[in-house]
């Protein structure tokens, strides 16, 4: 009769896996659906925001001047900014014995549509961010196509040739803004924000204007690392801006003047795939879309990043 061979305890050791599965890094939450106009009950194949011009009064001339004159005709001019949804949707399968295979750990049935929501939320920052400075739908049925003007884009070499963010161009952003009258002074309720990415952020640490006494108090929760208020301007910091040729996209704004619509908030299902074996099948969707409202509530700030 054959003799086993004789094992070593070492030999015996098993491997012990854990029981819970752990999120890589990633974000999160959406970081601007909070800063734009939302409009949560959307129906139909377009939302349309009714827009009227503002109206300037004229003068009547002296006491004596035109006494019982005829009322002139004229009606008032408005407009229309179209906002188009778009669908989105996250699919994940399970093979019908998962749970037996992955012995003592979980089947990640919830943790995968935890994985969906953060997924859309960055998807709806994605919305806003193209929604910016990108194209906007105008007029009668969205028929034209509407551009950010260059007036409203501060140029790249703004306090240096191909510079990154620095005072000069936020500086000059909030004087655009305040030429068009829609931030500062009296302008209540309408929040102003300035989007950019890290990189950006630590052109402004590097920037001695910014770091002298002068500007010390108010950055005082920029140099504890956190997003603060500068100038008037909320900061909200995102990765996840468009960037070409080494120029990142960043942008300032004030909540009107951006739309942020949702034809269907983030839902999720858990079926059953009788066409595949009994496989469980995850699946979470969403509608939305976004645009922006008024070119003069934007102003592009690039960023050179070379």
């Amino acid at each position: 009769m054959p003799v086993s061979p004789t094992l070593a305890l070492i030999d015996q050791y098993q491997p012990k896996f854990e029981s819970q599965w752990r999120r890589l890094a990633q974000q999160v939450d959406s970081r601007l659906s909070g800063a734009v106009s939302v409009n949560s009950n959307c129906t139909g194949e377009v939302n349309y925001r009714d827009q009227i011009k503002p109206i300037d009064v004229s003068s009547l001339g002296t006491p004596s001047q035109n006494r019982i004159a005829a009322t002139a005709i004229s009606e008032i001019e408005t407009q229309k900014r179209a906002n188009y949804p778009e669908k989105f949707q996250a699919v994940k399968h399970f093979d019908e014995f998962d749970e037996v295979w992955l012995a003592e750990q979980s089947k990640p049935t919830s943790q995968t549509f935890l994985e969906f929501k953060a997924g859309f939320n960055r998807k709806m920052d994605d919305l806003i961010i193209a929604a910016a400075t990108g194209t906007s739908k105008t007029g009668n049925n969205g028929a034209v196509s509407t551009t950010l003007p260059t007036t409203q884009v501060i140029s790249v070499d703004t306090g240096g040739t191909g510079s990154g963010m620095n005072l000069s161009k936020i500086l000059d952003a909030k004087q655009l803004m305040e030429q068009n009258e829609v931030f500062g002074q009296d302008i209540d309720g309408d929040d102003a924000y300035l989007v950019l990415n890290a990189k950006a952020l630590r052109g402004l640490y590097d920037e001695a204007k910014i770091t002298s006494s002068d500007y010390a108090g108010e950055l005082q929760a920029l140099f504890n690392g956190e997003i603060d208020q500068f100038l008037g301007f909320n900061f909200i910091r995102t990765e996840r801006l468009a960037v070409a040729t080494n120029v990142r996209t960043c942008f300032a704004f004030v909540k009107s003047g951006i739309a942020l619509d949702i034809w269907q908030n983030p839902k999720f299902k858990l079926s059953e795939r009788n066409d595949f074996n009994d496989a469980a099948q995850l699946r979470g969707t969403a509608a939305a879309g976004a645009t922006r409202l008024e070119e003069i509530k934007v102003v592009e700030i690039p960023c050179d990043e070379s």
